[in-house]
């Protein structure tokens, strides 16, 4: 196969043989280049000097003294001029992104010789013009005003400062180009503008060898005017990269500009009289491949590199390409390259924003920011603590350390971390050290990086060395500009980058399987071409200018537009055809998320248009339907053996049964089995904000809080009196409270109630007040203890063997009044006091078990077993507690014949049954011969994460 660069290098040699050193030839890229200066050394047969071999930007720059500044330095300087010409004091972070338009604008308007006066006068009328409205009916108006305010008279002051940044374009642009010409430097878009305004003024000369301008499609003004100028001076030629198939036909998107340079008095002499017609010319084998997802393109492009292999098809691996229009299947395609292929050179460079180590640097400039800092300690928040610890840059230096750190304050529900707590030493201490604002940022981060080590792949040593140097980069331009770089500035700086940064892969370009992004095909030639992603709205892109140039003044301009875009990348596209034997293009054709499954155009103009011959096949996934199987699990000897725990075998009890345990069971048995034999639980999480669980929590303790100072144990009588002077405690009880659950380390520390917690704080503390109601009506009363943990054994026989199975609770309040014991339970929820019956309880029948009742009930037994005397149980349920006739007794029976049970009641008609009940049902637990079952005869379980998952 015949490249271009091989016509390119073939023309140097023949054409310039004898003096081949003074000879510059340049392209649109520095890619090209390379794979230039290959096909050179292919041809020559005796040494002789190289042409200079330059991209269109090195040979601009090169014809001027000024030098081309960092981007950042640059959006600092266009941040001054900025704040000069408006007056506005907006911060730097939040002006980055508007500067980053601003700066493309600029860049647009110089490299396109517009006239920035004239342009920016266009902008601001127009907006002067939308502001107004003149033209517009009454009702438009009426609209319009709901929007903007009052259209008469005065105006918003978001309307003044909107039109006073229109007005001010001219001046930024000139104040930013009197900053880069104080300093002695400039933009891409100004070198092009001057060196194609010495050309138009006649100021222009050049004294080197004879040019030559290679593949070039879609041309700035100022890049016409330049090429123009050696063709007419006979000091340069071009050589386009170009196809009949698209430059003669009128209708044809990827001949565009090709055309509009055919008509151009200079330009149009310099294509050749017979153009070459590869596309429909030569015999290819094209296949349009739809595929149902990302994955499955993946899956079949590692298949098809596999055959190409086998059929020693990549035995030069080098004429074969893979071509991603975007860089998010950069990783997945990485994985799927088969091993048979050694040789890999990746163009497309990685985003930044996709490496572990960028998430790390935004989570640790969070960090910085939402820290709260005291007299005596700094405190993080636990949204950032949380996953740095469990982050890979951090658990690949100190796992155990960040493990039981994470673990430690999850278990303490630390909503607000300490910084002393999280001083373990190593990177760790580093990384959670509060950063002073004396101290220098980017200084901090460098040697953050540094400290990090230099373990791990290749690929992780060049993505910290990226990051280092970007620290310092940093660091030495805010240096330079007298700025003092922040926090919240990084945040916002590191954010704007991972838009637009990449990474490359190191590696030797000229060898191996290639995988590029379009814009690196430029100028290359491959026999194999496998296009991924060919839908529309990936290739070409959806159309989108981020400008501050509305569209139709764009296009009076003729600035770059949605079509520009769409030509030029229809050129890329077809030039691919042009010399290549083998081309695949894959689509997914699943309508997913913001994918609508539409083939590219490019696709559908390949079908209705080239009338080249293309070959359709579509991979379809084979779905296997499974039979619903029932989701139970035997009890084996090893489940046994778990289960064994909850047995006195003459050791120690190892676990406990509780009343939600057996709550869980009687819900779901498969639930119960991974929970409590398997000990298979969620992930412990902090909870920032109360949810039912935990305000039940938080009251339980609060209660035990505000009784503490009048309950010693000794009995002493609760009176109405006393309970009306601990009411005054009720919001200090419900702060310690919220800053036990919510982890407060010192008692001294003051909690911050934020966002729910407020709101929590005051239904908690309105419900403590009716509960002393309910008291004060039943004083005077001893309390006999509170938060009371109760242990028992349960004697159960089954399979002739009687064993005794560990229970235990803990009982919100013991009281006693007139000789009668009393269990008193907090409910925060929706439960209710009332039941039907005991079989009711146990009964998956009932879809509402009444599981307060069960809980309570079973405290009783364990209490009334204990201690040997009658015990009433009573609720304290928030459902009923603010009714006038509220009693917190629980009554049992069906409609309005509730019972209300005494304590000889329930001892004599409701503890027999219900302990008969209880043994039952942990006689099954225990039972070998009953697997755990999937309980679905209340309902199919939608939401269980455990249903179908037996083993």
């Amino acid at each position: 196969m015949k490249t271009f660069l091989d016509e390119v290098a073939q023309l140097v040699l023949d054409d310039f043989s004898r003096d081949t050193g003074k000879v510059t030839v340049i392209f649109p890229n520095k890619r090209a280049g390379l794979f230039f200066t290959r096909a050179l050394s292919h041809k020559i047969k005796k040494p002789l000097w190289s042409p200079r071999i330059l991209s269109i930007e090195e040979f601009i720059f090169s014809l001027t003294s000024l030098k081309p500044a960092d981007r950042l330095s640059l959006l600092l300087d266009l941040y001054q001029a900025y704040k000069k010409a408006t007056g506005f004091e907006e911060s730097f972070d939040r002006f980055y992104f508007w500067g980053e338009l601003l700066l493309n604008d600029f860049d647009e308007i110089d490299k396109y010789l517009i006239d920035p006066d004239r342009i920016f006068t266009a902008v601001k009328d127009l907006k002067d013009i939308d502001a107004e409205f003149p033209f517009l009916t009454d009702e438009e108006k009426e609209i319009i005003t709901k929007f903007w305010g009052s259209l008469s008279g005065m105006r918003s002051g978001y309307k003044e400062g909107f039109l006073r940044f229109w007005h001010s374009l001219p001046a930024i642009y000139k104040n930013f180009s009197q900053i880069l010409d104080r300093g002695g430097y400039t933009t891409q878009g100004r070198v092009y503008r001057e060196i194609a305004g010495q050309i138009l003024n006649d100021r222009f000369s050049w004294n080197g060898g004879p040019v030559i301008f290679a593949g070039f499609n879609a041309l700035t003004s100022s890049e016409e005017v330049i090429m123009k100028w050696f063709v007419s001076r006979k000091k340069g030629i071009i050589l386009w990269d170009t196809d009949g198939s698209y430059l003669d036909n009128p209708l044809h998107e990827a001949g565009v500009f090709h055309r509009k340079y055919l008509k151009d008095k200079i330009l149009g002499s310099t294509f050749p009289k017979q153009v070459p017609i590869g596309i429909a010319g030569n015999s290819k084998e094209i296949e349009v491949i739809s595929t149902s997802s990302g994955s499955a393109q993946v899956q079949w492009m590692g298949r098809k590199l596999q055959e190409l292999a086998e059929s020693g098809m990549l035995d030069a691996p080098e004429k074969t390409v893979i071509v991603l229009p975007e860089e998010s299947l950069v990783a997945s395609v990485l994985f799927a390259i088969p091993e048979v292929i050694q040789k890999l050179n990746i163009t497309i460079a990685y985003p930044v924003r996709t490496t572990p180590l960028y998430s790390f640097f935004e989570l640790l400039a969070d960090l910085q920011v939402s820290k709260r800092e005291g007299s005596r300690e700094t405190w993080f928040s636990h949204r950032q603590v949380i996953p740095l610890l469990s982050h890979p840059v951090v658990s690949a230096s100190m796992p155990a350390e960040a493990s039981a750190l994470a673990g430690k304050i999850r278990k303490m529900n630390k909503i607000l971390v300490p910084s002393k707590i999280l001083n373990a030493g190593g990177i760790i201490a580093e990384i959670f050290r509060p950063v002073s604002d004396d101290e220098y940022v980017p200084d901090y981060l460098a040697r953050l990086v540094l400290r990090l080590g230099d373990t791990g792949s290749a690929f992780d040593k060049e993505i910290r060395f990226y990051f280092f140097r970007l620290f310092k980069r940093i660091g030495d331009v805010f240096e330079k500009k007298d700025m003092r770089l922040t926090f919240p500035m990084l945040k916002s700086i590191l954010r704007q980058l991972s838009r637009i940064e990449r990474v490359s892969f190191s590696g030797e370009p000229l060898e191996g399987l290639q995988v590029m992004g379009i814009l690196e095909t430029r100028n290359l030639d491959f026999e194999n071409v496998i296009i991924l992603d060919m839908n529309e709205g990936s290739f070409p892109r959806q159309p989108a200018h981020n400008s501050f140039i509305p569209y139709h003044v764009r296009w009076a301009f003729r600035l770059p537009n949605f079509e520009h875009t769409s030509s030029m990348f229809a050129y890329h596209f077809y030039r691919l055809f042009q010399r290549s034997k083998n081309i695949w293009l894959v689509y997914n054709s699943e309508e997913t998320g913001l994918n609508p499954g539409e083939p590219s155009r490019f696709i559908q103009q390949l079908k209705y248009e080239s009338g080249l011959k293309v070959k359709w096949t579509v991979l379809v996934q084979k779905i296997r339907v499974v039979p619903d199987q029932p989701a139970e699990v035997p009890k084996s000897e090893d489940i046994m053996e778990r289960l064994s725990r909850y047995t006195d075998r003459g050791r120690e009890v190892d676990k406990y049964l509780t009343p939600s345990a057996l709550n869980t069971y009687l819900d779901c048995p498969l639930t119960f089995y991974y929970k409590y034999v398997m000990d298979v639980k969620e992930i412990e999480e902090i909870k920032p904000e109360f949810d039912a669980l935990l305000f039940g929590n938080i009251l339980h303790k609060a209660m035990e809080e505000l009784y503490k100072p009048v309950f010693s144990g000794d009995g002493t009588l609760i009176t109405s009196n006393i309970i009306q002077s601990i009411r005054k405690d009720i919001p200090k009880a419900v702060e310690r409270s919220f800053g036990f659950h919510f982890g407060r380390q010192e008692e001294d520390e003051v909690f911050r109630f934020e966002g729910r917690n407020i709101l929590g704080k005051e239904i908690i503390e309105k419900l403590m007040g009716r509960i002393l109601q309910v008291d004060e009506q039943y004083a005077p009363f001893k309390i006999i203890g509170s938060e009371i943990k109760v242990v028992h054994k349960f004697p159960v026989t089954y399979n002739g063997i009687t064993r005794e199975i560990a229970v235990k609770g803990i009982i919100d309040r013991i009281d006693e009044k007139d000789g009668h014991i009393r269990i008193v339970d907090y409910k925060s929820g929706r439960d209710k006091r009332q039941f039907e019956s005991v079989e009711a309880l146990f009964s998956d029948d009932f879809p509402k078990r009444n599981k307060a009742v069960f809980q309570v009930l079973f405290y009783t037994m364990i209490l009334e077993e204990q201690q040997k005397y009658p015990v009433v149980p009573a609720l304290y349920n928030a459902q009923e507690i603010y009714r006038d006739d509220f009693d917190p007794m629980i009554r049992m029976g069906k409609g309005a014949r509730f019972l209300i049970p005494d304590a000889d009641q329930i001892k004599k008609d409701i503890l027999p049954q219900f302990r008969d009940k209880v043994s039952s049902l942990i006689r099954e637990i225990f039972d070998p011969a009953i697997p755990f079952r999937h309980q679905e005869k209340e309902r199919p379980c939608t939401f269980c994460d455990r249903a179908g998952f037996p083993s």
